[in-house]
């Protein structure tokens, strides 16, 4: 277990960046694909739009816990450790992980919920199954 390569910064800072980047994708493949199915009038792009913005809100649940955890972890492990002008670091750690889970909770997850709202609202399944002049 010593040799874990994410038991450190900079591998945890590498691991989670790719991940992040990896479940973005998938939002964006889902939503986009999603629009572009509902523009055309098919079914589908609801639910494929819905789809995202649950993976979306999945995503940032797991992550905020794992950072909570991770952070009370360094709060404990920080406790008592001088800052440069004499202070605690652990008010500081929790402060910085509390203030990026806000970011992510207005930033992506009422966002998503609204979106997935809308997508779900019936004015919405209206439009897109309306008849089309061609």
């Amino acid at each position: 277990m010593a040799e874990y390569q994410v038991r450190r910064w900079p591998a945890w800072h590498h691991h989670m960046a790719l991940v992040m980047i990896a479940t973005e994708a998938l939002v964006f493949v889902g939503l986009a694909g999603g629009a572009s199915a509902m523009l055309i009038g098919h079914p589908i792009g609801r639910w494929a739009v819905v789809a995202g913005c649950t993976v979306a809100v999945v995503v940032v649940a797991i992550v905020s816990t794992i950072m909570a955890l991770y952070a009370a972890s360094e709060v404990r492990e920080a406790a008592g450790k001088p800052t440069p002008i004499g202070g605690d670091w652990s008010g500081v750690l929790a402060f910085g992980v509390g203030i990026v889970i806000a970011v992510l909770i207005v930033g992506v997850v009422m966002p998503a919920m609204l979106t997935g709202g809308m997508a779900l609202a019936p004015s919405t399944k209206r439009w897109v199954e309306r008849p089309r002049i061609r």
